[in-house]
């Protein structure tokens, strides 16, 4: 059914000429990858030819289009209005063709927590056994496999965690999280207010940078959510020499052999080109995932409280409930176990009894990691900080899910949630293929509003890397 759907869809008029993404004849192919990804969760109706095309994350809201955040308490919501970033995009002639695949209400890293089931890692093809695939990471899975399988140009996720990055990397493609604040959440239904941070997967960094230009287009604010001024837009002279630290405390228990050895080689060829490697220190990353964690599901216990079946959500009709019974059967029904547990932990770290002790602690504590960055890239003098965005590639579904919440927090989330607490830009790039041909990334964070700066340092890198798709377009072509 979901192939004759992807068929109809992407079979009306979908040439995009100006992008080459899809011809009529190769309809079927496309479609079939869809379905093979299990990538999307809700396709447009139509396309046209004068617009580009791209998939946006079900959790960013697309006028007369579902939005479910990959939830059964939001699986029949229809949404009346467009995010600012849809907007924006539409615009310049962007047009959503539709919605990628999500863990639930994006509390994942994963993408196996959704409603529809897990997406599959387009590098998996022809590399598993059985009925066993690669994981996509999460929580944006949906929007780096559409990317990865090179069915659009470019794709929109939210990076909340690392929610873009860890994704990208699994997949290999570019995955771009800018600072916090300089695109518009209007829309973007919220996680953590705190960190929410919509950003963008391609394969191209010229595609990135140009989407982003859209995004952030002039010296206005677009809405309340957003503050484009800390951007710093000036050039930077084609001769310039980046320099660029890295972090010792980065590495960390568990990161495998080849993450460590393609670290060591990204360092040697930016130090060929010219570039000045400098060793620094990070001295709270030990804090971070601690702090992350009590920050973030703090703030899902407040967000979540609307999906009660009154205000949002499903509503269980069995029987006649009292207000109390109605809210306990339709959130234990209709929310999964994983975001229920966000839930219980945020409203524990919020109990008054609680509150100095965890949420206030954190509060300050985050505000000491962000003096942490701006400290070292002051003092150092750094362009960018280099890091890995995983301690190893891609692991397979059944090993994902063997592991309990907390161990999978500890293993995905030690290298990216600082980029988020330090509301700096970051991106993840490939670098290579490991022994089992899998990508493996790299990680570069710039200081706050120095984006356009990280883009054109990782446009330069990834150009002297040129990280080569034939491996995985051959999986994909033997479909």
């Amino acid at each position: 059914l979901l192939l004759n759907r992807c068929c109809a869809v992407l079979g009306c008029n979908m040439t995009s000429k100006a992008m080459g993404v899809f011809v009529p004849s190769k309809c079927r192919e496309t479609a079939l990858k869809l379905s093979r990804l299990n990538a999307v969760t809700h396709l447009q109706n139509s396309a046209d030819e004068q617009s580009i095309p791209y998939f946006i994350k079900d959790n960013f809201a697309v006028v007369d289009m579902p939005l479910t955040c990959a939830s059964g308490a939001l699986r029949s919501f229809i949404s009346p209005y467009s995010s600012t970033v849809v907007e924006r995009l539409s615009e310049k002639g962007f047009k959503p063709i539709g919605k990628t695949n999500l863990d639930e209400f994006a509390m994942g890293s994963g993408t196996v927590d959704s409603c529809f089931g897990a997406t599959v890692n387009p590098w998996s093809f022809n590399s598993c056994e059985g009925d066993d695939f690669l994981v996509t990471g999460g929580s944006s899975g949906g929007s780096a496999a559409v990317v990865a399988a090179n069915i659009v140009p470019f794709s929109i996720g939210s990076d909340t965690g690392g929610s873009i990055r860890l994704p990208a990397a699994f997949c290999g493609v570019l995955g771009f999280k800018p600072s916090y604040g300089t695109i518009s959440r209007h829309g973007l239904v919220p996680l953590s207010n705190a960190f929410d941070t919509p950003g963008v997967f391609s394969r191209s960094m010229d595609i990135i940078r140009n989407v982003f230009e859209v995004l952030t287009d002039g010296d206005c604010n677009f809405d309340s959510t957003n503050d484009t001024s800390i951007l710093d837009r000036s050039g930077i002279p084609d001769d310039y020499k980046f320099r660029i630290g890295i972090p010792s405390e980065y590495h960390v228990s568990g990161i495998s052999f080849e993450m460590l050895s393609y670290w060591e080689q990204t360092a040697q060829v930016m130090e060929s080109i010219g570039w000045e490697i400098v060793p620094c220190s990070l001295p709270l990353t030990n804090q971070v995932v601690p702090c992350y964690s009590v920050l973030s599901s703090s703030d899902v216990s407040s967000n979540m409280a609307r999906y009660d079946g009154i205000e949002f959500g499903t509503r269980i009709k069995d029987g006649d409930h009292a207000t109390f019974d109605l809210y306990k059967e339709t959130r234990s029904q209709m929310l999964s176990e994983h975001v229920k547990g966000r839930i219980f932990s945020g409203n524990y770290f919020l109990l008054k009894s609680n509150l100095e002790d965890y949420y206030i602690t954190a509060l300050k504590v985050r505000r000491l990691i962000a003096e942490d960055f701006k400290r070292c890239f002051s003092e150092n003098h750094l362009d960018a900080l280099l890091t890995p965005v995983s301690l190893d590639t891609a692991p397979l579904y059944s090993e994902f899910v063997s592991k309990d919440l907390r161990e999978q927090t500890e293993v995905q989330d030690v290298l990216i949630n600082a980029a988020n607490l330090a509301a700096i830009p970051a991106i993840s790039f490939p670098v290579g293929l490991s022994l089992k041909k899998l990508p493996i990334s790299m990680q570069l964070m710039a200081p706050l509003g120095k984006d356009f700066r990280l883009l054109e340092l990782t446009r330069r890198i990834s150009s002297e890397i040129n990280f080569d798709y034939t491996e995985l377009d051959n999986k994909l072509a033997r479909i």
